[in-house]
């Protein structure tokens, strides 16, 4: 998947609100790793400062998690974000 493709808003919140919206999908799944920090700092002509907020974010909700040198990879959507069951 390219993320810099799907992404318009070239500052953290807006590599984040992207990234999302590609989880939410399903364009990214559950194990999937995003691009480095540095390679997609590259694509989109930023700072890797700006894609190093946007992935802090995205932890901070739960929704990627920083394996060290495996990567960046996106987590399994946490039960409070299903909707109930009848």
């Amino acid at each position: 998947m390219d993320v810099a493709q799907h992404v318009e808003d070239r500052s953290p919140r807006g590599i984040a609100a992207a990234v999302s919206r590609l989880v939410r999908s399903g364009d990214l799944r559950p194990g999937d790793r995003l691009p480095t920090v540095r390679r997609l700092a590259a694509e989109l002509g930023v700072s890797p400062a700006t894609v190093s907020g946007a992935w802090q974010a995205l932890a901070a909700v739960g929704l990627v998690a920083s394996r060290g040198r495996a990567g960046t990879v996106v987590l399994p959507e946490p039960a409070s974000w299903l909707p109930p069951r009848y």
